[in-house]
This record gives structure tokens, sequence and C-alpha cells, in this order.
């Protein structure tokens, strides 16, 4: 399997929420992704859609989180691992330091796993961009009363934003270089229609000692998306496993599945960063509810870092 990176660089604020309007993240999980590249796909046709659906469940393409990079520096989630830290654990400050720690470079990457890491001089997830709030009004057609609400956005500073890992095989990347083209154009998040989410990208090579580690041959997998084993692979994959879940529901957001806004299913997912003994294929699920013009699909395939400990 080859592997490229889509690095985005957003023009405009983002909206990705978790439950409420007013939340303002800076990551989104590889489902998210998938999802829109689905919505892109279905603008093309059924058959486009089809064939994006069965490359994935093939592992034709494979897709990480969309993860934050600060300049030439890109983040990768830690792991749910104990690392036996080298360093002045002792210090409340070092301590807070390390429980509020999301991301690791992958320079520092071998380094944290040794305990050899220098969180001092750690990229920090505050010089990625600013979350602020827009309040903005909307009338009510019952009362004709103008409301008004809060809408969560978030900023990237300058030489900042998301990469999204592809894995690929027999130039299934084609593809999705073009559902990334006109994702660009339409935004990726919430509340596209009010300009959120636009964004450019290049694609570039991934540096070897990532590659290295995502086709290693290490002891552990570390996960770096969002991911869902089969029901029958569910038992085997806790054997020895460390992780973390997470709740992914939301609503369709193709315009073509149904006359009115449709909740998918809702399903608990393994978080990124969780650490696998045994690993697992998972599947691309199929996640509509109610009577819509074309499935719903939710991406449950796993993206594994390869490390030894």
């Amino acid at each position: 399997m080859d592997y490229c990176i889509y690095k985005l660089h957003f023009s405009t604020p983002v909206h990705f929420g978790k439950k409420a309007l007013s939340d303002s993240e800076y990551s989104l999980c590889s489902d998210t992704v998938f999802s829109a590249l689905c919505s892109e796909a279905i603008n093309g046709g059924i058959d486009v859609l089809n064939d994006l659906v069965m490359k994935a469940q093939s592992g034709c393409i494979v897709l990480s989180d969309a993860l934050p990079y600060i300049e030439d520096d890109y983040l990768l989630p830690k792991p749910y691992i104990y690392v036996d830290h080298k360093d002045d654990i002792d210090s409340s400050v070092v301590r807070k330091a390390y429980k509020n720690l999301k991301y690791v470079s992958i320079h520092d990457y071998d380094d944290y796993l040794m305990g050899r890491f220098d969180i001092a001089n750690a990229p920090s997830i505050n010089e990625l961009g600013v979350e602020s709030l827009k309040v903005s009004a909307s009338i009510r057609n019952d009362d004709n009363e103008t409301r008004p609400y809060e809408i969560g956005t978030y900023a990237f500073n300058a030489n900042c934003g998301l990469y999204i890992i592809l894995g690929f095989e027999r130039g299934a990347d084609e593809l999705i270089d073009s559902l990334m083209q006109h994702l660009s154009l339409s935004g990726i998040g919430g509340k596209r229609s009010s300009g959120y989410g636009r964004f450019t990208f290049e694609k570039i090579s991934p540096d070897k000692i990532l590659v290295d580690k995502l086709t290693g041959d290490g002891t552990v997998s570390v996960l770096i998306n969002t991911a869902l084993p089969k029901e029958e692979e569910l038992e085997e994959s806790l054997q020895g496993a460390q992780y973390s879940m997470i709740k992914r529901s939301g609503f369709v957001s193709s315009v073509n599945y149904a006359d009115s806004w449709q909740r998918k299913k809702d399903q608990i997912m393994f978080k990124s960063g969780s650490c696998f003994a045994k690993v697992f294929t998972g599947d691309v699920y199929d996640v509509s509810a109610g009577a819509g013009r074309h499935p719903v699909y939710r991406y449950g395939k796993p993206m594994f870092l390869r490390i030894r400990k």
C-alpha cells in the first residue's frame, strides 16, 4: 500500500461541533471526513458513491482522522499506553502538561514512547489557532421574531491546519483527489452555507519516519483514526487493548437523501490513540435511519501505527 498526505490550508474559519452549535473543535474524525467525501460523491451520481464505498470496504483506501499540523510539525494522537517518563514527573506542572497532552509530533514520537520526551519544548496546540463564538440571528416562521444564537468557530493560524493520511492501492487515490477538489470548494464541517470550512490543499509524500510506522511490524498497534471492529472481531480486539471510546451520531448531510433532516444511527467507536495487541479490519457501516433515497455510510476501517513496547 502507498501513502500520501492531504495538507489542508483553511481560508475561512471552521465549525466542527460536538453536540451544541456553540462547540468549536479543531480536528475531525475519519468518519466525518468520509461522510463529506460521500456527499461529494453522490453529487456525481450513485455510481461514484458506490465506487468510493467499494474501495473503502475492500481496503483499497484507508483514511486517518484529520489531524493538526503546526508549521512543519505533523501531530499524531497521544497513544493510550503507559510510558515511563524520565523527566521530573513529580513536578505538578509536568504532570498537568502530560495530562493535557493530546498530540505528539511525529518527530518526537519515539522519544515520547521511550520516556525521553521534552514536553516543555513540544508544539503547543495553542499555537494552532483561535476559537471564538459568533452571534447570529434567525427568524422563526411561527412568530416572525428574530432570535439570536451562537456558533462556535475555529480559525487556524497562518501555516497551521489539518492533514489527512491516505493509504491507497492501484491508483485509488485518483478518486480521492477528485472528491477532495470538490470538497475544498464546498467546505468541510458545519455551517458551510455561511462560508465556513473552505480550504485549499496540497498532496504531499509523508516522511519516511511516518511510513515506517504505518508499514512496520511493531508489537502494539496505535489507532490514528476513529474505527469500529466488526461484531465478530470485537472480543478478540479487546484482548490486551488500552483504549477510549467515542459516540458517533449526527444528521445526514446529503441534500439528496430526504426532504427533511434525518439522523444517522448512533455507534460507539474506538478513539484515535487507542492501542491494540490484536488488530482488526473494521467495516464501512450503513447507518441509514428511515426511508432515504440512498444509503448513508459511516467509516469504521482502522489505520494503525505499529510501535514496539
